[in-house]
Parts: C-alpha cells; structure tokens; sequence
C-alpha cells in the first residue's frame, strides 16, 4: 500500500505529533508499505512560522497515494489537503459523466475518488487573546471540510473527543491509541550500561552516573520531557518550577528537551532559585532517550490546557517503569490509573501539582509499586502492532462503518447478550440512533425495545469503542460499536423480534458476532468476565 504522511513536524525536531508520525512511518515501512514522508524540514515551505508551514505544493503531492494519512493540526499545510480531496469531491460527479478518455488525454486519470483521506486527530488549536479568535474561526472552516472529506478521523482518546469542542458529538471517529515500543523503553533492576557519548554528556552536567558507566539509585529525581518553544507552551513547566521551589532541597529536575524557550526557561529558574536543584539536558537523541528515563524515578506531565490530548512521553515512562504525575486533562488523563499507575493533578493548580511532588519524593515504595503498574499496564493495552491493525482497518475502508449503541451489562461476571429470531449469532443488546436522538436517548429506547429494561438515564457511563468487520456484510464493511453500561432492576426478557436473551461468560465468545468478540476479548483483559 502506497501511503503519504502528511504532519507538520517530523524528527529530528522532537515533539509529540512528529514523534507519533515517525513511529508509524517506521512500522509501516516494516510492514511492507510503501510509505512518504511530506513534511516541512523535508521540502521547500514558501512560508514559515513556528510549526506553521504554508505548502500549496501539496496539492500535487498527494496525488498518487492509496492513502493520505493527515496528522492535524498543520497551518498553512492541512488547508491544501483538505481542498485537494474536497475538490475531488465536488467534481466527482462530473469526472463520471464525462468521456474517461477525454480526461486522459489531458493527464488526469483519478484521483481523490480513488483514495484515501485518513485524519489523526492530535488536538485542538487553543491559544489565547486574539490567537485563540482565529483558532476559533480557523478550526471552524477547516473541521467543517475534514467531516466532508475525510474516509475517517481517528483520535487516541475518545475522552478528549467527547471534550473537545470540534469533535463532541461526532459519531464517525475511531479511537486508535498510540502505542510505545516496550522492547526499547524497559525498566533496568541493574545499573545500565551506557555509551561513551551518554557518560560525557552525564559528568558535563554532574547527572546521576557513576564511573562504571552505570545509572546509580541514590537521590530522587524527577524527569520532564517536552520541546521548550512557543508551540508547546502548554506544557506548564512555569507552574512545575513554581511547585519546585518548595521541594529543591529534596530532590533533583531534569528537563529532556529544548527550543528557542530554553533561555528564557533557565532564567526563570535562577530566578526562583532553584537552578542548582534543575538540569537542562538539552536534546537527546532518539537512541539515547530510554537511559533517560532508566535514570530517573518518576515523571511529571503538567500541562494546562486542551492542547495537551494525550502524552506519548507518559507511555515511555510507564514502559521505563516509572509513575508519573499528570495534568486531569481528558485524554491525559485515561493513561493513568490514579493511585495505582501514578498520580492526577489540576491543571495549572500549583498547590495539587505540589502535593503530588511531596508524596513521590517521600514514598520510594509507593514509586516502585506503582512504576511495576505502570510498567504492565502499557505492555497490555498500548502496542505499536495493535495501532497498526486499527489504522490498517481504516486505511481499507471505503465507507463510514456501520454505527451502532450496545450495553454492556454484566451480573455474576457474565455480560448480558440477545439474539434475534432468524439470525446465528449473540449480540450486545442496543442499536441504531433514530434522527436527533442523543445516544443516551437512542440506548434507552433501543435496549427497552429488545429486553424489556428501563436503564437508569444518570447512570450511563461510556465504557468502550470496538470498530470490526461486519457480520453477514460485504468485506470491507466494518461495524463501530459504542458501548455503555447502565443501571436497571428488571430481569431482562426476550420480546419483539428478540428470540432469546442470556447471560454468558467468556467460553461461549464463539456464539457471538465479531463485534461481540471484541468486547468479550477486553472484558477478558479488564478481568471483568468469568471462562464459564
């Protein structure tokens, strides 16, 4: 398959959305796929401005590709995808109503029609004054036309799209995590040996290092990572910084990371005081990042504000065996299994952020604990290989998959299924949206319809998305379930075109349709289902 990246930042410059494309161009390619790189650093942008990139030339590039894979946001290059394809669209009708040779003759011989338009949404333009008035406007046009365009929008976290003001409600979107690679970022219980180039840059700057080469245990440190420049303003080291003041004596900060912020940044810290207690590493290179995280305790991840959606670095620490402190920001915030995988703090709230510190920096064993939780955790659900099934899934699809509401309703760690008269297969009880309804409306009504139960409306809660093949469809056909569970008294019971309803464990996944297998597969992993 011929695939095109499109993203506005790309290694070597670190940052999370370049670090995300390169990981899957890396994969892909390893695949087999025939995989493009268009990116700034890579061609002759007319205009440039911080991760901004004015690129008309991508009309003409993404010609040719099975699919085009659109990291957003990309000013000044996002615009130019989405008119290629939407053009396309507005005169696909005409290119079929006129004589094919006709168009050969002058060069064009497909072209969108016959592709792919595949959107990862990274997160929203935020900004602030008269910034955040144009972002507003700005994602206002350019969302509009992704929704006409795009074959589909895959997010990482459904939770930051449910919170998000330009993609709440919209029920096409598919949530493909991002994966960490836990063969390369690992958790050491020896000291680590290091390269030459790691131990000169460790004795510059008086890093935890001893003269064997190896990372030493003693003192408590704590580890940022993030570039340091206007684009990432939203990291919220200031807020860290002021938090840290109160904890300098007893612990050490280390920023991984740098940018044209990074002065401003070191002034900031001598300033407050606390320069003697922070280290500025700079960048690293992306061979040399796991020694990083093997040398430090734990991580703290403070962002303020949405423009923060999910935090590829929180994964590489839990793979690194390390806990982490996070900003409650939705997406963020679904990496972390409060008191069990880390801690979760306000945004922006200097004294919940310093509470955290103070707990971490006192409690090696609550560390340790938590960074072992960690550590499982990530190798369990957020792989590079099961990203790639999910976009793969996506890159094939020539249609929105088929929408539909399930409950997820389980007694005696058994899940509730039904099975209609004339059909072989088990499924969730639930359905289809009628026009206007909410899905809490649609659910309510569709699971009273099949097995006779009032759900209790302030009790549903979202638990899962699953996106498969569709049973008794064409190939290619995929069906996207939204599930949810629910409150109710009532015993279930068959009615209407429902022949039987039945409570089922784990041994009986063969009896249900792909979309049930998929939920019987994560109850399995969330242990919430029985074999019998």
């Amino acid at each position: 398959m011929k695939i095109a990246h499109v993203v506005s930042t790309y290694p070597p410059y670190r940052g999370g959305m370049g670090n995300v494309a390169h990981e899957l161009v890396e994969q892909q390619r390893q695949r087999g796929h025939e995989v493009t790189v268009l990116t700034p650093s890579q061609m002759h942008p007319w205009l440039r401005y911080g991760n901004a990139a004015l690129m008309p030339q991508l009309l003409w590039k993404v010609r040719g590709f099975d699919v085009v894979h659109l990291h957003w946001p990309f000013i000044g290059g996002a615009e130019f995808v989405l008119l290629y394809f939407l053009a396309w669209r507005i005169y696909s009708g005409i290119l079929k109503n006129v004589r094919t040779d006709l168009w050969r003759s002058i060069g064009i011989t497909g072209g969108a029609g016959q592709q792919n338009l595949v959107v990862t949404y990274h997160m929203d333009l935020v900004g602030s004054g008269a910034l955040a008035i144009f972002f507003r406007a700005y994602q206002w046009v350019m969302v509009s036309v992704m929704r006409r365009v795009a074959t589909f929008v895959t997010v990482a976290s459904l939770d930051y799209a449910e919170h998000s003001r330009w993609l709440r409600g919209w029920k096409y979107l598919v949530e493909v995590p991002f994966g960490v690679d836990a063969r390369r970022f690992f958790k050491s219980h020896s000291p680590i040996r290091a390269n030459r180039r790691m131990v000169d840059v460790a004795r510059s700057l008086d890093l935890a290092w001893d003269d064997s080469g190896g990372v030493r245990t003693d003192g408590c440190t704590a580890l940022f990572v993030s570039a340091l420049d206007r684009a990432h303003y939203f990291k919220g080291l200031d807020v860290l910084f002021a938090a840290w003041k109160q904890v300098r004596h007893f612990a050490r900060l280390r920023i991984i990371g740098d940018g044209d912020f990074h002065a401003s940044y070191e002034r900031q810290a001598r300033e407050l005081g606390i320069s003697n207690n922070v280290e500025f590493v700079g960048a690293v290179p992306w061979q040399e990042l796991p020694a990083m995280y093997q040398s430090a305790d734990f991580l703290v991840f403070p962002s303020i504000d949405a423009s923060e959606a999910f935090g590829l670095v929180i994964l590489e620490a839990a793979a690194s065996g390390l806990p982490a402190i996070v900003s409650n920001l939705p997406g963020v915030r679904t990496l972390i299994k409060e008191g069990e995988t880390g801690l979760i703090v306000s945004p922006g709230d200097v004294s919940s952020l310093l509470r955290a510190l103070r707990k971490f920096i006192a409690d090696a064993e609550s560390r340790q604990v938590m960074g072992a939780a960690a550590r499982d955790r990530v190798v369990q659900k957020y792989s590079w290989d099961a990203t790639l099934d999910a976009l793969e899934w996506t890159y094939r699809l020539k249609s929105n998959p088929i929408d539909k509401l399930g409950l997820v309703a389980i007694r005696g760690r058994k899940v509730l299924m039904a099975k209609s008269r004339g059909h072989a297969h088990w499924f969730i009880p639930g359905g289809k949206r009628d026009p206007g309804e909410s899905d809490r409306e649609a659910l309510t009504r569709e699971v009273q319809e099949e097995v006779g139960v009032t759900l209790d409306g302030s009790s549903i809660r979202y638990f899962g998305s699953y996106t498969v093949q569709a049973n008794d469809k064409p190939q290619g056909i995929f069906v996207r379930g939204t599930c949810y569970i629910a409150q109710f008294v009532e015993q279930p019971r068959a009615s209407n075109e429902i022949e039987a309803v039945e409570y089922m464990g784990y041994d009986r996944k063969s009896a249900v349709g792909n979309l049930g297998q998929l939920l019987f597969d994560d109850l399995k992993r969330r242990d919430l289902i029985d074999e019998m």
